[in-house]
């Protein structure tokens, strides 16, 4: 496969799919693809993460433009023949050896200032070194000596946009077009700065006339693609996605975005295929990449193989909250609360003031037997780090204590109870409307935490709890909502005399 082509700025670029075709006249290769925009990705959100794209990262490939071989020197009375210099020149910059060809390329033009092709490859041997304002000069150059060539302005158009210079970019990409509008590159390069800037429209018509121009430039397609996902026109998006997948079933760039985009609309299989193409392409992947093949196969139930992805995310970047935290969720679903519990208390570790780990570390260690002191002591930080105070505060001391009240979410109600030994507590709490109920209870004696519960898997519209007390004395009853499910409730809680 080949490799990946990126470009610089706000978007990543994808991989040109199909053959550069044998051209004499070289130029740089055009910035592939546009990628997907960060605004739009954030918003598929799983649970607690969001599948994230992959990051910017700048890159100036220049295109392998095949070239016939010159005849080998000659050395009759020490005369170099710049056509041989220029083609061993082109090889170097083919092999990454740019300063090389640099130098070689100087040596024809030293010998002969008027060689515009010298002038432009030279341009691209800096472009491919990332001295663009180098490049700049010499293609300058070279459009004096010849005013006319497209791949002049085609080039230094690159280079400029590399620059972050819009506006000249555009303007040499006009008359790259004005000179020679069949070069397909030219109208992809251009569609993907206006859709830089925002002008969607005139993207998709540059983006359409690359395609009709060359109907197996998968790459176009592809942007294309993702300026329909901007204008939230999917059913174009998806057709032209699988428009590129079919030209290249193994289009990393087109196989991640189709993937983003089908995770948006629910459709987590089909993410799941795309995603395991772009994972087990040859390409060097990224913790973002398996953190979304983690969170589609996470949707799907298959939580082992969601915990391995995002396992693997974290082995390229330990730091990784965002996987850590999926994975936390994850092993929970699983039934595998210690391990759970781990990553929680090591996302604490690195996020103190993030009270939803609190809530979250607590759910699990409540699923762990012996440990319903734990998960209480994980709610009330909770409580605490989210800044939630008491709505309502009674102290009871009659028997058979009962009440009933309406709570909203994020809401405390905290009682001080007295209880004799034997007397066990009910307490249940329904929801208002047709969501599923996140309640939560925490019991408190003498400082010391007894119990807790917390129903985050909102499963139930009722959160049923019961506990006996050992021994008489005051306990602290806090009866709260959680950060999820609805968004009020009816709870019913009583203290019931020994038997």
């Amino acid at each position: 496969m080949k490799s990946n082509r990126k470009r610089w700025g706000l978007f990543v670029m994808s991989k040109k799919s199909t053959k550069s075709k044998n051209l004499r006249q070289r130029g740089i290769l055009l910035i592939e693809s546009l990628a997907v925009i960060i605004a739009v990705i954030v918003a598929l959100a799983y649970l607690n993460g969001t599948p994230e794209a992959p990051p910017d990262t700048p890159d100036t490939d220049v295109a392998d433009f095949q070239s016939t071989v010159a005849e080998q020197a000659t050395q009759q009375d020490a005369t170099i023949d710049p056509n041989v210099v220029k083609t061993m020149a082109w090889q170097e910059v083919v092999n990454g050896n740019y300063r090389v060809a640099v130098a070689q390329y100087t040596l024809v033009i030293d010998a002969n200032p008027q060689d515009t092709q010298a002038w432009m490859e030279r341009g691209i041997a800096h472009a491919r070194a990332g001295d663009h304002l180098i490049a700049i000069n010499d293609y300058s150059t070279a459009a004096e000596l010849e005013p006319s060539n497209a791949l002049i302005y085609y080039n230094r158009g690159i280079s400029y946009d590399a620059l972050e210079m819009p506006e000249l970019a555009l303007a040499d990409y006009d008359q790259s077009i004005g000179y020679d509008d069949q070069y397909a590159y030219t109208w992809n390069n251009r569609g993907h700065l206006y859709a830089s800037l925002g002008e969607w429209d005139q993207a998709i018509q540059d983006y359409t006339q690359a395609v009709t121009l060359d109907p197996t430039y998968a790459t176009a397609f592809n942007n294309r693609a993702i300026v329909y996902v901007q204008l939230g026109d999917t059913d174009s998006a998806r057709s032209d996605y699988q428009s590129a997948l079919e030209i290249d079933p193994y289009y990393v760039d087109a196989n991640y975005n189709y993937g983003l985009m089908m995770y948006k609309q629910g459709d987590f299989r089909a993410a799941v295929n795309a995603f395991h193409l772009v994972v087990t392409s040859d390409i060097e992947t990224t913790p973002q990449m398996w953190n979304n093949h983690g969170s589609a196969l996470h949707r799907l139930g298959r939580y082992a193989d969601a915990i391995d992805s995002y396992g693997r995310a974290l082995g390229i970047d330990p730091t990784y909250d965002l996987a850590r935290l999926n994975r936390a969720t994850a092993n929970r679903d699983l039934g595998e609360y210690e391990k759970s519990v781990q990553d929680y208390s090591e996302l604490i570790s690195q996020n103190p003031f993030r009270y939803d780990l609190y809530l979250a570390r607590g759910n699990a260690l409540e699923r762990i037997e012996m440990a319903s002191a734990d998960a209480a002591i994980s709610y009330l930080q909770y409580l605490r780090r989210n800044g939630i105070m008491p709505y309502s505060m009674q102290e009871v001391t009659e028997s058979d204590f009962r009440t009933e009240f309406e709570i909203g979410r994020n809401q405390l109600h905290q009682f001080r109870v007295y209880v004799e030994e034997g007397d066990t507590l009910d307490f249940s709490v329904k929801s208002i409307s047709a969501d599923p109920v996140d309640s939560m209870i925490v019991l408190q004696k003498d400082g010391v935490i007894l119990t807790g519960n917390d129903d985050t898997d909102q499963t139930l519209n009722a959160s049923l709890f019961d506990v006996r007390f050992e021994q008489s004395g005051w306990v602290s009853v806090y009866i709260g909502l959680a950060g999820g499910g609805a968004d009020s409730g009816s709870v019913q809680f009583s203290i019931n005399p020994a038997e």
